[in-house]
C-alpha cells in the first residue's frame, strides 16, 4: 500500500509538473477550457446573417475575453455584432445584458441556417486562473515541494552524492517523507496539544482580539484616506472622526457576530463532545482581518515611498504577493493558536491585561454610541417613509426610453452638423434636421466628473462640490438627482462609462441608476434607510476599504486583473471599449420590458493621443504629436458611425419613436469651456425640432427631460427646460475646473490635496459666458482674462453684454450663494 501511495504521489507531481509547463508554454490549449453545449432549441434569428442564443457565465471564473465558439470542431471568429450582421461566415460576439448574463451573437460557417442539418455549437470557457502567470506559479508551488523533499534527503541521508547511484534509497527516502514527514506536518498545523485552558476564557481573549484587529484594520485604512487624496479632503476633523468610529463599529459588529456564532456552536457541541473544530474557526476571524491589513500596509507603503505595488505586477509577480499572503495567513494563525494556548500551556488563564481590555472595550462603546447618535439625528432631521424604500415603483411601458450618450472632448465647431467643413458627422448632420439642435452649449465644468454630475443632478459643481476624484457627492446633494426622479417614475437606469472618472457609484450618487458600469447595486433597503439618515459617507468608506482588498485579492491569486484608471484616461483611448459599451446598450434596449433611462459615455475622442478605427482625414499620417486635428476628426467620425449603428437598431426593434436621444459632451476638446460643445435632443415622432441660438449649458438637459415628461422640476435643479416658449437662453453660464490635478499612488489622476484649502478649496479657475464673450478668472494668480466665443453663432446686441464691474458683481453674487469667502477677493 505505501508503495502504491509514493508511485501515485509521483505520478500526480509529474503531471502537474507537465501541465504548468504547457500551461506556461501554451496557456490558450482546449485542455484548459470547459466545454458547454449549446441547445440549438434556444437559437433565434437576430438581424442579416446573425443568430443570438442567450448564455450565462461567471465572470469572475470566465472571463468573457477568453470564450471561443465552435461549430463542429471549426472554430469561429471573435468580432463585433456589426461585422456579425453584415458579413457572416463564422463570426461571433457577446454583447452582455446584465452581469453574468450575454447574448451570444454568431453566423454560422458560409452563413447556413444553424438549424439545417446536425450543426452543433460549443462553447469553450477558460478559467481566470488558468493562465501562464498561473503556470508559473503551480511550477513555484511545485519546486517548494520538491525543495522540501531535498532538504529532508540531505538531512537523513549522510552520503549525499551517492544517493545518486543507488535510486532504490531514494524511492525509500521518498516513501518515509510522504508516508512520515507530511503527515506529521500537517498533524502540527491545527493543534499540536490538548487544550488544557477554560474554552470560556479562550472565546474573550479571541473577543479581545478580534476587537483590536478591526479597529487596527480600519484604523489604518482611515490614516491612509485622510493623509492621502480622498472623498475626506474637504471634510472637518469632526466628520473624520466620526467616519472612523461609525465604520469600525461596522466591522467590529459583523466580526463579534461571527464569533458568537462560533461560540454558541462551540459551547452546545461541547456539551456532547468537546471538539477544538469551532475555537479553530474562532481563530480564523482575527487571522483573516490582520493578514488583510498586512496586505493593505505592504501595498500602501511600496506605493508611497518606492513607487510600486500590486496593480503594478502582471504574470507570475501577481502570485509572489499571494504566495507572500498565504505564508503571513499561516504564520499569523499559529501565533494566535499559542496566544490562547492552543499549542501548548498559556502563562495566564487571562493574557489581556486590565488596561488593554477596558481600552477595547472603551473603542466598542464609543463607535457605538457614536453610531447611535447618528442614527437618532438622521431620525430627527429626515422625514422618511418607510414605504418609499421597501417598495419599487411600478414600471409604465408606456414611458419613451432615455438615452443619453456622449462622447468625451467633443468640439461642436469639428462636427458637420455644426457646419463643419470636413464631413465628420454625417449621421448627426442627418439627424439634427428632425431635432431640437442647440447651436451655442456649454459645460459646467472642465473635468469629467464635475461636468457628467452636473448633468445627472442638474446642480453646478460650486453647489456640489464635485470637480475631480475623489471628490463625491455629500448630503442631499447624493440623493437629489436625475436618475432618482426617473427611478422613482418607474425607469431603470443603468450607466454605462469608464471606472473612476464617469461612474455615479464612485462618486457616491445614491438612489439612482440601478447599474454601474457593469455592477449593480445592493437594493437591500436598511442600507437606502441607512444612507437617507446620514451614513452615506461611512457606507461610501466601508465600501472603498471592501473594494480595495477585494480587488487586491482577486489579482494576486490570478482570478482578476485589477483595473488601471491612470491608464484609461492617459493612453490612447481602446475604440473596442466604445463598440462594446454600444452593443451593451443595443441588447439593454432590445430586451428590456420596462422604461430604461441609460447613459453612456464613450471615450474615443479623448485625447490627447487618438486611435480611430476607420481612417479617413488621418490616412498616411502618423501621431507625432499630441491633439492631432486629423486623428480627431477621424475618431468623431467613429463616434458618428457608432450613433448609426444605435438609430439603425432602434428602428430595427420598433423603439425609435419611443426614445428620448440626447446627444451630448462632457466638456470641449482640451477641456476647453470657452468652446462650443454639440447639445441634440431627438424626441419621439420628431417632436420639438427646431435650433437654438441662445446660450444654453448642460444644466438644462435634466430639467428638458423631467418637461417633455411632465414631471415637475425640483428646486434645487439650476438648469431651464428648452422646450419651453419664454426660453431665452441664459444670460450668464458658469464653468469651472480644476488644474491642482496629480497622478496618486494607486495609478490614478487626482486632485492634490495639500493644494485643498480655503477659500475656494479645488476650484482653480470660473468661466462666466455672457452672450458670445467669455471672461476667465484664475484664483492663483488673481486675475481675469476675456475674449470672444470662436464660431458663436447668435448676434448679440448692445444691452446684452454686461460691464466689466457687472460681471464682477454677478461672480461675487455666485460664490456667495454657493458657500464661497469672497472676503480675499481684490474687487471685493
Amino acid at each position: 500500500m505505501k508503495k502504491f501511495i509514493t508511485g501515485f504521489t509521483v505520478l500526480i507531481f509529474i503531471a502537474a509538473a507537465l501541465l504548468s509547463v504547457l500551461l506556461i508554454i501554451k496557456p490558450g490549449a482546449s485542455i484548459f477550457h470547459l466545454r458547454r453545449t449549446l441547445s440549438s432549441a434556444d437559437i433565434r434569428h437576430l438581424d442579416g446573417h446573425a443568430y443570438f442564443i442567450p448564455v450565462n457565465i461567471n465572470t469572475r471564473l470566465f472571463p468573457p475575453a477568453g470564450i471561443l465558439l465552435y461549430e463542429g470542431d471549426q472554430q469561429l471568429t471573435r468580432s463585433f455584432t456589426a461585422h456579425v450582421k453584415e458579413t457572416g461566415n463564422g463570426n461571433y460576439a457577446l454583447v452582455e445584458k446584465v452581469v453574468g448574463e450575454y447574448d451570444l451573437v454568431f453566423s454560422p460557417l458560409n452563413n447556413a441556417d444553424p438549424g439545417d442539418g446536425d450543426k452543433q455549437y460549443t462553447i469553450l470557457l477558460k478559467p481566470a486562473f488558468f493562465n501562464r502567470a498561473a503556470g508559473f506559479s503551480f511550477l513555484f508551488i511545485l519546486g517548494l515541494g520538491l525543495a522540501w523533499f531535498l532538504i529532508y534527503v540531505y538531512r537523513r541521508s549522510d552520503q549525499g552524492t551517492s544517493l545518486l547511484s543507488n535510486p532504490m534509497r531514494i524511492l525509500q527516502l521518498l516513501s518515509e517523507f510522504i508516508g512520515d514527514e507530511i503527515p506529521r506536518t500537517i498533524r502540527a498545523i491545527p493543534f499540536s496539544h490538548p487544550i488544557n485552558q477554560p474554552r470560556s476564557a479562550i472565546w474573550m481573549v479571541l473577543f479581545y482580539l478580534t476587537i483590536g484587529a478591526s479597529f487596527f484594520y480600519v484604523l489604518m485604512e482611515w490614516i491612509f484616506f485622510v493623509t492621502k487624496h480622498s472623498f475626506m479632503d474637504l471634510m472637518g476633523w469632526p466628520q473624520k472622526t466620526g467616519i472612523l468610529l461609525v465604520s469600525s463599529f461596522g466591522l467590529l459588529l459583523t466580526s463579534l457576530l461571527i464569533l458568537l456564532l462560533l461560540a454558541l456552536i462551540d459551547w452546545l457541541a461541547s456539551r456532547l463532545r468537546p471538539t477544538w473544530i469551532m475555537l479553530f474557526l474562532g481563530t480564523l476571524v482575527p487571522t483573516v482581518i490582520l493578514t488583510a491589513v498586512s496586505l493593505i500596509l505592504l501595498d500602501n507603503f511600496t506605493y508611497t515611498i518606492l513607487g510600486f505595488g500590486i496593480v503594478s505586477t502582471s504574470g507570475f509577480s501577481r502570485f509572489i504577493y499571494g504566495f507572500g499572503f498565504l505564508v503571513v495567513f499561516i504564520l499569523l494563525n499559529r501565533w494566535i493558536q499559542g496566544l490562547l494556548g492552543l499549542r501548548g500551556e498559556m502563562d495566564t488563564t487571562y493574557p489581556v491585561p486590565r488596561i488593554l481590555s477596558l481600552v477595547l472595550i472603551g473603542l466598542l462603546l464609543i463607535s457605538a454610541v457614536t453610531t447611535g447618535i447618528i442614527f437618532i439625528n438622521g431620525f430627527r432631521n429626515t422625514d422618511i417613509q418607510m414605504n418609499e424604500f421597501l417598495n419599487e415603483p411600478l414600471a409604465d411601458s408606456s414611458k419613451p426610453n432615455i438615452i443619453l450618450i456622449g462622447s468625451d472632448g467633443l468640439n461642436a465647431s469639428n462636427m458637420s452638423a455644426y457646419g463643419y467643413q470636413r464631413d465628420t458627422t454625417p449621421v448627426l448632420k442627418d439627424l439634427a434636421k428632425t431635432s431640437l439642435v442647440a447651436e451655442n452649449a456649454f459645460a459646467n465644468a472642465s473635468n469629467s466628473a464635475g461636468s457628467v454630475i452636473s448633468i445627472l443632478t442638474g446642480k453646478s459643481p460650486a453647489q456640489t462640490r464635485v470637480l475631480y476624484p475623489p471628490n463625491i457627492l455629500e448630503g442631499s446633494n447624493s440623493v437629489q438627482h436625475l436618475p432618482g426622479i426617473l427611478r422613482d417614475a418607474g425607469y431603470r437606469a443603468i450607466e454605462l462609462g469608464v471606472p473612476h472618472y464617469v461612474d455615479a457609484f464612485q462618486a457616491n450618487l445614491l438612489d439612482g441608476f440601478n447599474q454601474v458600469n457593469g455592477r449593480e447595486i445592493d437594493e437591500n433597503p436598511g442600507i437606502r434607510i441607512a444612507r437617507r439618515l446620514g451614513l452615506g459617507n461611512f457606507l461610501y468608506f466601508t465600501s472603498e476599504m471592501a473594494d480595495r482588498i477585494i480587488e487586491r485579492m482577486l489579482h494576486i491569486f490570478l482570478i482578476e486583473e485589477m483595473g488601471n484608471p491612470f491608464a484609461d484616461v492617459t493612453q490612447t483611448t481602446d475604440i473596442k471599449h466604445d463598440r462594446e459599451q454600444l452593443e451593451q446598450l443595443i441588447t439593454l434596449v432590445k430586451d428590456a420590458d420596462e422604461p430604461l433611462f441609460i447613459h453612456v459615455h464613450l471615450m474615443g475622442t479623448h485625447g490627447p493621443r487618438f486611435s480611430p478605427s476607420d481612417r479617413q482625414f488621418s490616412i498616411g499620417k502618423s501621431q507625432d504629436e499630441d491633439w492631432d486635428v486629423d486623428f480627431y476628426d477621424d475618431t468623431i467620425r467613429n463616434f458618428d458611425s457608432y450613433v448609426e449603428d444605435l438609430l439603425s437598431a432602434l428602428q430595427q426593434i420598433g423603439e425609435f419613436d419611443n426614445t428620448i436621444l440626447i446627444i451630448y459632451s462632457d466638456h470641449p476638446m482640451q477641456f476647453n469651456v470657452r468652446w462650443r460643445m454639440p447639445l441634440i435632443f431627438h424626441f419621439p415622432e420628431d417632436a420639438h425640432a427646431g435650433r437654438i441660438e441662445n446660450n444654453v449649458q448642460n444644466l438644462d438637459i435634466a430639467p428638458t427631460i423631467l418637461d417633455y415628461l411632465n414631471i415637475p422640476e425640483p428646486g434645487w435643479m439650476e438648469g431651464q427646460s428648452l422646450l419651453g416658449k419664454d426660453f431665452e437662453g441664459h444670460d450668464l453660464i458658469f464653468s469651472t475646473g480644476t488644474s491642482q490635478v496629480v497622478r496618486s499612488e494607486q495609478r490614478r489622476w487626482v486632485i492634490e490635496s495639500s493644494q485643498v484649502k480655503p477659500p475656494f478649496f479645488q476650484f482653480s479657475f470660473f468661466n462666466i459666458i455672457n452672450c458670445n464673450n467669455w471672461y476667465w478668472y484664475d484664483f492663483s494668480s488673481q486675475t481675469w482674462d476675456s475674449g470672444t466665443i470662436p464660431g458663436h453663432t447668435r448676434s448679440c446686441s448692445e444691452d446684452e453684454f454686461r460691464t466689466m464691474q457687472e460681471i464682477e458683481a454677478a461672480f461675487i453674487a455666485y460664490l456667495n450663494s454657493n458657500g464661497f469667502d469672497t472676503s480675499t477677493l481684490p474687487f471685493q
